[in-house]
């Protein structure tokens, strides 16, 4: 709980940048897109995990879960008929008009969608095997997970976790994995497709 109060902080300062339109001044980045705080998921996590699917074959998908939205939805870089988003930090849920909830509990049935999104989220999770279970519960068989997480980045207070090209995710076959390329203060992030069993 102390995680979500910190990262509620967090987003409430976020928000106040995107209002104010200073993030590229923070990020010392010139031409931010605009109303977006995660600069780096929407000019190359997102574009490329657009291009990986359709290199996979994939054109649109049914119904999908973005969990963990921040100010960015997946569902402007690639077709979806119906993208729920969901987040557990309020600011963005009035921002993004997302459901408030935690990828440990999702309000939503079992089975209920094709394709799972979760961009820097998993590294987070205080419970990640409840996370998991999660994730895989809500999802189809066959259903794709389209994961960004930071890429061999070291554990600290919010990341509570490490990822490498080399990690496993149980229940999952890995179709894809990719590097997102390095900038200059960003962490470089490691796209992953994978495919419910």
């Amino acid at each position: 709980m102390l995680y979500r109060k910190v990262y509620e902080d967090l987003a409430a300062r976020n928000m106040a940048h995107v209002r104010a339109g200073t993030v590229g001044e923070q990020f010392h980045y010139k031409n931010p897109p605009p109303g977006v705080w995660h600069i780096p998921t929407a000019l190359y996590t997102y574009p490329l995990a657009a291009k990986m699917l359709k290199g996979l074959g994939y054109e649109e998908f049914n119904q999908a879960c973005d969990i963990g939205c921040g100010t960015v939805k997946f569902s402007d870089y690639f077709r979806i008929s119906n993208n729920c988003l969901f987040e557990i930090a309020w600011p963005y849920c009035l921002y993004m008009k997302a459901v408030q909830a935690d990828i440990e509990a999702m309000p939503v049935p079992d089975n209920f969608a094709d394709l799972v999104v979760c961009s820097d989220i998993l590294e987070h999770v205080q419970n990640y095997e409840q996370a998991m279970s999660e994730v895989r519960r809500v999802m189809r068989t066959g259903g794709i997970l389209l994961a960004s997480v930071p890429n061999d980045a070291p554990i600290n207070a919010t990341h509570l976790r490490r990822f490498t090209t080399k990690s496993i995710f149980e229940g999952f076959d890995i179709l894809d994995k990719q590097l997102t390329p390095e900038h200059k203060g960003w962490l470089q992030e490691l796209v992953i497709v994978m495919r419910k069993q």
